[in-house]
């Protein structure tokens, strides 16, 4: 239902004859407070919790809870296809964006969520090495390195010598789409 407007009935708050409130906040306080807005029954239900709704629930909306904190860790829908609960990772799979990456390819596999194995719509891991920067130094956009994504030789005659290089792996997002609730 994006992009689509929806009417909501609103009753109004009643008041008793001679009601009289004594400052415009408790005024506007008792409005709020009386008002009811009804919701078209086919919006569904959204189940806040931290375990996983019933088999009559999946046709709504769950907000998964952090049993610890209460915070939402997470908003899934179900997937009949797939036959689990699926939220969209919030980076789109190959796009222009790369991330600098300090631990092991190995532990790469398990961040964010991913998982070791084959790659698929819902499994497997959501960043993998990018390959078009092993061995090759990052030069930001300007005067010497015209456009981005292209390679360019860059000489340096620097005393006492080229500067330290520390090794990191620029990453980028798997084809994996969604993350799973478990």
């Amino acid at each position: 239902m994006p992009d689509e407007t929806i009417d909501l009935e609103v009753i109004p708050a009643t008041f008793s004859p001679g009601y009289c409130p004594e400052n415009n906040q408790t005024l506007a306080n008792d409005i709020a407070a009386g008002m009811r807005v009804l919701f078209p029954s086919e919006l569904g239900t959204v189940i806040v919790s931290p375990n996983e709704p019933t088999v009559e629930q999946r046709t709504s909306v769950w907000n998964r809870l952090d049993p610890i904190s209460g915070i939402i860790t997470g908003t899934f829908t179900w997937s009949p296809l797939f036959g689990t609960w699926l939220s969209p990772h919030p980076i789109p799979p190959s796009g222009s964006m790369r991330q600098l990456w300090v631990g092991t390819l190995n532990a790469l596999e398990t961040y964010d969520g991913g998982e070791a194995g084959t790659i698929s719509q819902t499994t497997g891991p959501f960043w993998s090495a990018d390959l078009l920067f092993a061995d090759t130094w990052p030069l930001g956009v300007g005067t010497i390195a015209l456009l981005p994504a292209t390679n360019y030789t860059v000489l340096d005659d620097a005393v006492p010598g080229p500067p330290q290089a520390r090794g990191v792996y620029f990453i980028t997002r798997t084809a994996r789409i969604y993350r799973r609730s478990a």
